[in-house]
């Protein structure tokens, strides 16, 4: 892609006059060539290698752990105590949604980035990929897409197919949080074995699963609250 900082040019009222789009310039290496790579990255992150801590609890990532020393620039060549450790992948590997470096200046005792790195990627991945409608294995969005429903008539039959499956399947379905304080939301799903990433204070604008999503003990949950 052509490299650009500027967003946008604006007028002195404000008016955007220019803003530049993504152009293509040409195709560096080939489709073939860069899913052989991703296979490779993957492998960093399976059992055993160097980035088995990147791995959000769901999906499968790619990725690449990185320890360098830094430059000690009062005697010349490297420090010995002073290191950049990172990690840097993309996931979920099927469907990419995000790509993400995780870089930790001078990190004190254990300085690999796949220990010090990769646990940050895990944790931020996490939180993100849902939001981006990436939602981990074995999340089941129960919904209708008739489009000449209503809203009301929607979610009616979104609770009433939610019930009918937790009966069937004996499992459990996410309520609706929206707009409850913090304390009333989590009383709500306490109990459900959820484990629960909250952000924010005040009442509840956002949810992951979003409600009437069929959930099982151990899956991720994450609040968003008023800042």
């Amino acid at each position: 892609m052509k490299p650009s900082v500027v967003e946008r040019v604006t007028n002195e009222k404000g008016e955007t006059i220019q803003a530049p789009q993504p152009e293509e310039v040409r195709r560096v290496i080939s489709e073939d060539t860069a899913k052989k790579v991703a296979l490779l990255l993957k492998a960093t992150t399976e059992k055993g290698g160097t980035g088995e801590g990147a791995v959000p609890a769901g999906y499968e990532v790619a990725g690449k752990t990185g320890t360098a020393q830094k430059v000690d620039t009062r005697l010349g060549g490297y420090a010995e105590d002073r290191f950049t450790s990172g990690f840097m992948g993309f996931g979920p590997v099927d469907h990419p949604k995000l790509a993400l470096l995780v870089v930790i200046d001078e990190p004190q005792g254990v300085n690999y980035g796949g220990v010090v790195a990769a646990p940050v990627f895990r944790s931020i991945m996490e939180k993100i990929l849902p939001l981006l409608s990436a939602f981990p294995k074995g999340t089941a969005i129960v919904k209708d897409t008739t489009e000449e429903s209503s809203g009301e008539e929607r979610q009616a039959r979104v609770s009433i197919e939610a019930v009918k499956i937790r009966q069937e399947a004996g499992k459990d379905v996410m309520p609706d949080l929206t707009g409850l304080p913090k304390r009333a939301a989590l009383s709500r799903i306490e109990g459900k074995g959820l484990i629960i990433k909250v952000s924010g204070i005040g009442n509840l604008i956002e949810q992951v699963p979003r409600a009437g999503t069929v959930i099982e003990r151990g899956d991720f949950c994450y609040l968003k609250f008023e800042i």
